[in-house]
């Protein structure tokens, strides 16, 4: 099925745009702080064992998630080829520098007592949320289908963890996924316009090198005569 370059850029604009929301009303309001903060603490009270989210955030490591990435890609360029493993492989990896950037740039103000630091977007989400995208871009048919399952069943089991543990409130769970989107959207809206460009590129004719020759063929056959 032939996919619209506008499709991928109007998913990552929409995105794009539930993640700014997300920062303003959840991270710039005294409200936004107030609920977001409550949720975490009440998702964590609520859990009474917190072991198996530590045991599950220890298995998410830099080391895991870059061998993850890599097998994704290798998997990926055999089934797909090098386009698809490209796109896979920047997706991933970009949306988790893409998070840590967020985390350098957006501030937090001062809006409540607890006078806590900008955690938004979640890195552990962001890994996963990226693994799960390039994942389902790479997929095709039913396939696709069960990768968008595992990936949400991963993505939220993993900001469920996160929150559990109170290492993110919920709108950084939210950013993360929403961004893994957006990066994903955008590289593969760029990989179909170059694609495109290519395909619509005229090719190169050869048809007056072959009339020169085709001018000299009799001479040549007089002399060998």
């Amino acid at each position: 099925m032939n996919v619209s370059p506008r499709s991928p850029v109007l998913a990552a604009a929409a995105a794009a745009g539930g993640l700014l929301l997300t920062y303003v009303v959840a991270v710039l309001t005294p409200l936004g702080q107030h609920l977001d903060t409550s949720v975490m603490v009440l998702t964590s009270a609520s859990v009474s064992d917190h072991q198996w989210a530590q045991l599950l955030l220890d298995q998410e490591s830099t080391v895991t998630m870059m061998a993850f990435a890599t097998a994704l890609t290798a998997v990926v360029a055999f089934a797909r080829g090098g386009r698809h493993a490209f796109v896979a492989a920047l997706t991933s990896i970009g949306t988790v520098l893409s998070a840590e950037a967020l985390k350098e740039v957006l501030a937090r103000p001062a809006l409540l007592a607890d006078n806590a630091a900008n955690s938004l977007p979640s890195g552990h989400v962001a890994a996963i949320a990226g693994l799960a995208v390039a994942a389902v871009l790479a997929a095709t048919g039913r396939l696709r289908n069960a990768i968008v399952a595992i990936g949400l069943a991963a993505v939220g089991l993993t900001g469920v963890a996160t929150v559990t543990l109170e290492w993110h409130r919920p709108s950084d769970v939210l950013a993360a996924a929403l961004l893994a989107i957006t990066v994903g959207a955008l590289i593969h809206a760029v990989t179909i316009n170059l694609g495109a460009r290519v395909l619509a590129q005229p090719s190169r004719s050869t048809t007056p090198c072959s009339s020169a020759n085709s001018s000299h063929q009799p001479a040549s056959l007089v002399v060998r005569r």
